[in-house]
């Protein structure tokens, strides 16, 4: 689903244990983060189906 924006420009705000974006002013995403540094998450859910099937 995340990556219906792809090439939108954003705003992100970090905090210390969150991440969030927004899209003209609505947020379109929160995150947790995570406590080990240099680590990525990424949710399936936010792939493309093709992108989801190569992941597993």
């Amino acid at each position: 689903m995340g990556y219906r924006y792809l090439r939108a420009q954003v705003d992100v705000r970090i905090a210390a244990r969150t991440l969030e974006i927004f899209l003209k002013g609505e947020r379109i995403v929160a995150h947790r983060r995570e406590g080990t540094c240099g680590r990525h998450n990424t949710q399936l859910d936010h792939m493309p189906e093709n992108h989801r099937a190569y992941a597993d």
